[in-house]
Formats: structure tokens, C-alpha cells, sequence
């Protein structure tokens, strides 16, 4: 079995392939002066590149052990990566993912990390079991964040821009960092016992609670702010800076135990 044997190193000078089959490896490096191309689904424990471009394909990959991308190219195509295990993330900035998934199971030691060079950015964001940390930095997502399962309890002050709708049904969602959305018409819905810790309306036309929202603060910058007959929860301030806000329908509660 492949994941048996050392790691595959390229360091072709032309385009080389990898794929096929069995497409399971212990190690993926990427050393080329050239482009690496996936023909099939890979299931790889560990990714390293340090140069070269690596075409991720139409593909479902997956991931059981540490993405270490410090130079070269990722270029993600309409790829899926999912990334089983508690791992750590490490990408060069403009190096985006596709569809990005975390489904690193319910032990408390299944912990996804990023540790990046700078921000990372997505086209969509899916979390299933597992903990997710961003660590301080800026993340974007340009499009949709959804969340069933896992926990996404950040205590950095990471930042993440959202252009998609956001859903949580399910999992732990308890954050201190913000969330700027910043897409067109958007909407965003959590579970009953999750919390937002900044939320940045910063939207062209509306952004929409499908359901109760607790924010610790809101800022409404760009474009309106609705929750219909939703109720909207405050613990601390509201700054509406331009923009406007639903006044009319739901509630509005403050719950702060200090001056709001």
C-alpha cells in the first residue's frame, strides 16, 4: 500500500502527474520547478511544497495529517479538501482552497490549527466534528460558511470576511473574533447557544438574521441590517456607522451587565 511506503518527492522540470488508481500517499512533496497535476481523488497524510504549482483538479481530496505549503503555488480549481485529524495548516498567502472541510472527529485532541503565513482564503468553509482555530489573523470567504457538527471557539482575534451566507445548526460556535460580512444580499443563522464576537455589517445591499442572534457587538457600516421577526441579543455595543437597521420588526434586546 502506498502509505506504507517514504515520501514522493517531485522535482520534475515539466509537467508531471500523480493520481491514478490507489492514490494514497505517506507523503506528497513538492520540490519541481514546474506543475504537478492530480488525475484522481488523493488521499495524502502529509502535504509539503516548497516550490512548483500543485493543480488540485475537480477532485475530492483528503487529509489525515499536516498541509506545510511554504512556497511555490497551490492552485485549487473546483477541488474539495477535507482534513480528517487534529492537523496543522501552513499556506502561502493567495493560495486559496476551494471547498474546504474539517472533519477531524470528537476526541479533544482533533484540533485543526492554522499556522499560515498569512491569512488563509476560501471559497467555502464546511465544519463537521472537530475544532477549528484560525489564530490571529485575516481569513476570506468568499463564499458560504456552514457548520453541523465541531467547535469553533476562537479566542484570538482573528478576523474573517464572509461574501456567502453563514449557518450554524449544529456544533459550538463561542467567538471573540470578528466577522466582517461583506458580500451582496447575505444571510446568517446560529443555534440558540452560540455567540458572535464582533459582527461587521458591511454589506452592498442586506444582510438578514434567519434566526435569534447573540453578538457581543455589532457594527452596521454598508447597507441594511434586517432580523424580521427575529430577536437580535447585544451584550455590548451597537455602532451603526452608516447603513441602516430594521427598527420596525423583532426585538432588539440589550443584555449587557455594563454601559451599552
Amino acid at each position: 500500500h502506498l502509505l506504507d511506503f517514504q515520501p514522493f518527492i517531485f522535482v520534475g522540470t515539466s509537467t508531471q502527474k500523480v493520481g491514478g488508481v490507489n492514490g494514497s500517499f505517506n507523503s506528497l512533496e513538492i520540490q519541481s520547478s514546474s506543475d504537478v497535476m492530480a488525475v484522481s481523488s488523493l488521499t495524502l497524510h502529509t502535504y509539503n511544497q516548497t516550490s512548483g504549482l500543485f493543480r488540485a483538479g475537480n477532485f475530492a481530496h483528503a487529509m489525515t495529517g499536516n498541509w506545510n505549503q511554504t512556497g511555490g503555488a497551490f492552485l485549487a480549481e473546483t477541488s474539495s479538501i477535507t482534513f480528517y485529524g487534529g492537523q496543522d495548516v501552513t499556506a502561502v498567502s493567495g493560495n486559496g482552497f476551494n471547498n474546504f472541510i474539517v472533519d477531524a472527529g470528537t476526541t479533544p485532541a482533533n484540533i485543526l490549527t492554522v499556522n499560515a503565513l498569512s491569512g488563509l482564503s476560501f471559497n467555502n468553509f464546511t465544519l463537521v466534528s472537530g475544532t477549528f482555530v484560525p489564530n490571529g489573523m485575516i481569513h476570506v470567504l468568499s463564499g458560504t460558511w456552514s457548520q453541523t457538527g465541531g467547535a469553533f471557539n476562537s479566542t484570538s482575534t482573528a478576523q474573517i470576511s464572509i461574501g456567502g451566507n453563514f449557518s450554524q445548526t449544529g456544533g459550538s460556535f463561542l467567538t471573540v473574533s470578528t466577522f466582517v460580512f461583506n458580500g451582496g444580499v447575505q444571510t446568517v443563522s446560529i443555534s440558540s447557544s452560540s455567540r458572535f464576537g464582533h459582527l461587521v455589517s458591511s454589506v452592498s445591499t442586506s444582510l438578514t438574521a434567519a434566526s435569534d442572534i447573540a453578538i457581543t457587538s455589532l457594527t452596521i457600516s454598508i447597507g441594511n441590517y434586517t432580523h424580521g421577526s427575529y430577536r437580535t441579543k447585544l451584550g455590548g455595543a451597537l455602532a451603526v456607522q452608516g447603513g441602516t437597521f430594521d427598527r420596525a420588526n423583532g426585538i432588539w434586546e440589550f443584555s449587557g451587565t455594563s454601559s451599552q
